[in-house]
């Protein structure tokens, strides 16, 4: 009797780095988490001279221009010719911390398998991080018109202690950068610093956003302390934390998943809720990552789905009010936008 993997199974344990290495992708350029390199897929028409093609080693997917996205498993199958997903996971695994009898949904799949009943385990407890407020006391009223601009009420910035530092030093790097702490039940877990200099500034190695080190990122979810005191709204479930100040800054409840996917331990955390909204960002990584989280949470609360900005990349934290109002406009239940795909 056999039992099959699936790239969620194995997904955060794969070394995404290693996997570009032994795939032969000359990364030409490195932006944080994205490495740039000229098409390696063979459907790519013609020559890849301006590199269009990029590979993002922590949310482990990959796009490009011309031939579209997907995740590291689907780049194995068309670079290694795989025809069969259960290849592409043998092949994956060699660059994987995996490990099936450690695995609970890995046992979750014999138990159910062999037909047997038993509760769903709860997920690992994690030892979080924790910090003394007065750590970031020193950002919180620094002027600035970072949140501004990104329509973030004064109230609401200064209900989630939003920062900013403009000289910030880290790594040897010194520039601007907005300061979101991340409370968690009622204690600092950590912070983001989400840099605001000129991105042609930046050294190899300093990212868009960098966490404080030990960043619960997997085990916890941002705004989850305001919106479970306000559960019986709807709760908006979106990838960033500056988009959740963004929409209680138009009176709306969220909470973000520092990212397009959602976890085992996050998924708990959302079933606290009765009702979600997925707003996923303008991108095939986003579509995918809330159509998986939607067949995980459809028979533990109401799922309803809001549509992203028609730009690209772009996330219902970047609409103005008049645009914002007309995506509220055409929530619908997430079970039809999802039977349309």
């Amino acid at each position: 009797m056999s039992f099959k993997l699936t790239w969620e199974d194995i997904e955060e344990d794969v070394r995404a780095e290693e996997v570009v290495d032994e795939l032969g992708i000359r990364v030409t350029e490195v932006k944080g988490f994205e490495n740039m390199a000229s098409c390696p897929l063979p459907s790519h028409p013609g020559n890849d001279k301006n590199p269009s093609f990029s590979v993002n080693t922590d949310k482990k997917v990959y796009n490009c221009f011309g031939c579209g996205g997907g995740t590291l498993c689907d780049l194995v199958m068309q670079i290694e010719g795989f025809d069969d997903e259960q290849d592409a996971i043998a092949y994956l695994l060699k660059f994987s911390d995996y490990d099936s009898e450690d695995d609970e949904k890995f046992m979750r799949k014999i138990l159910g398998h062999l037909g047997k009943e038993k509760p769903k385990p709860e997920p690992r407890r994690q030892s979080l991080p924790r910090f003394a407020m007065h750590v970031i006391d020193k950002w919180v009223d620094t002027p600035t018109d970072f949140y501004e601009k990104r329509r973030i009420s004064p109230a609401v910035r200064k209900q989630l202690k939003l920062g900013y530092d403009p000289e910030h030093t880290l790594r040897g790097y010194t520039g601007a950068a907005a300061i979101i702490p991340h409370i968690f039940r009622g204690v600092l877990v950590g912070y983001q610093r989400r840099w605001d200099s000129p991105e042609d500034e930046w050294p190899a190695h300093i990212r868009k956003y960098m966490n404080t080190d030990e960043f619960p990122k997997k085990f916890t979810l941002y705004g989850y302390d305001w919106a479970i005191q306000n559960k019986s709204s709807p709760v908006f479930v979106v990838e960033s934390a500056l988009t959740v100040a963004r929409l209680m800054s138009a009176g709306y409840v969220a909470v973000s998943t520092f990212g397009a996917s959602a976890n085992q331990h996050q998924t708990k955390l959302l079933s606290s809720f009765d009702h979600i909204v997925l707003a996923p960002d303008q991108d095939k990584v986003g579509e995918s990552a809330m159509k998986r989280l939607f067949n995980t949470m459809d028979e533990l609360c109401i799922v309803d789905y809001i549509p992203p900005p028609e730009e690209a990349k772009a996330d219902i934290g970047d609409a103005d009010d008049d645009l914002l109002a007309d995506l509220i406009g055409q929530i619908e239940p997430a079970f039809l936008h999802f039977a349309d795909l």
